[in-house]
């Protein structure tokens, strides 16, 4: 069979991928996230580009550093090809993050999520801006 067309590879790349997410999302390097679950980068490197297939073990001791249930890592299986749609607004999100995890004092950290909050709100959407200026 294929490599191309084996349904496992998918899976892999959907893991590997939702792997670099998770760790990014928390401003973890590879080696960081790495050393904490025994392994080189590089290995952590093929895991996420789906270069090696990552155990059950291996992906228990991510999702306990990572904070992120199991189901985390499978969240895209079954629809579209994996992530294809949700990429300009997980890259904002991945964005977001990042300076999210950058603000060092709480009390910045809670305000942004209640503004988030409401925001989310329906109803409570702000005008767009013109994209002229």
């Amino acid at each position: 069979m294929s490599r191309l067309k084996n349904p496992a590879v998918s899976v892999d790349r959907l893991v590997g991928a939702r792997l670099k997410e998770r760790r990014t999302m928390l401003g973890l390097s590879q080696d960081d996230l790495a050393q904490r679950i025994g392994i080189t980068y590089q290995q952590l490197h093929k895991y996420e580009n789906a270069v090696n297939r990552i155990s059950a073990s291996r992906l228990f001791l991510c999702a306990q550093e990572l904070n992120a249930p199991i189901d985390y890592f499978f969240d895209d299986l079954g629809g579209p090809v994996a992530g294809e749609e949700r990429r300009p607004r997980h890259r904002r999100s991945l964005s977001f993050s990042r300076a999210f995890n950058e603000i060092s004092e709480a009390h910045l950290q809670r305000a942004l999520v209640e503004l988030a909050k409401v925001l989310a709100e329906p109803g409570s959407a702000l005008p767009q801006q013109d994209k002229r200026s």
